[in-house]
Formats: C-alpha cells, structure tokens, sequence
C-alpha cells in the first residue's frame, strides 16, 4: 500500500448493548427478556495529509457528524480519535490491515456509557491527486 494524502473511509462498527426482547416460553407463554446483543452500525467519512504535516478528517455515523485527529497512519496500522460534534463524546479506533480491509476496535465513553468498547472493520480508498 502506498501511503497517498487524501483517503475516503467506509466501514462497519459492533457495539454489545443490553436489550429489551420477547421469548416464547413452554409454561409462561410469551414474556419479556433483557439480555445482551451485538448491535452495528455503518460510518464513512474522509481524510486528507494538510500542509502543515498532520493528518484531519470527518465522519458520519448514527450519532452524528464527527472531526477525526490524531493519525497514526503506516502500511499496516491505522489509528485515529473520533470527536462527535454536537456532545463532543471522544472515540479512539485501532485498526490493522488485513487482505482487502482493515480489522480492528474502538472504545470511548460519554457520561451515559454508550460508546464501547467493540469491533469495528473498515476500507480505505485513496482519492486521486
């Protein structure tokens, strides 16, 4: 892979939550069960080398547009921090390369506990000049 200076993101992320959910059962019929569950969720965005030496981005996702800082971008690792806009709620992602995408994880947290941690995969194509 050639490092280029402008690259547009695409990608999947998996957050375990807990649920509300109906069950079927023998003696009690139909009843309510919390348990835990494997949400996901697409994000995509872009990124581009500045002028001034350092890597800066965007994002969108479910909870909304994101500015992307603090890269760390070689043949085989990715690593960036997430900043919501609007509740400013901080997200670090951690990928490596595989055959075809990128695999990794994410973690991060706002006062309501909701941002991770969990897996996340992604693509990366580079924009030409």
């Amino acid at each position: 892979m050639t490092i280029c200076n402008d690259y547009l993101i695409q990608g999947y992320y998996f957050q375990p939550r807990e649920a509300v959910g109906l069950s079927t059962e023998p003696i009690h019929g139909t009843v309510a069960v919390i348990g835990r569950r494997l949400f996901g969720d697409m994000f995509a965005g872009g990124f581009h080398y500045g002028e001034d030496g350092s890597w800066s981005g965007w994002m969108n996702d479910r909870d909304g547009y994101s500015a992307l800082s603090a890269f760390e971008l070689t043949e085989a690792e990715l690593r960036f921090l997430k900043v919501y806009d609007k509740t400013r709620s901080e997200v670090a992602y951690e990928f490596r390369r595989r055959e075809g995408f990128w695999a990794g994880f994410w973690s991060g947290s706002d006062d309501r506990g909701r941002y991770g941690p969990g897996e996340a995969n992604c693509v990366l194509t580079p924009v030409p000049a």
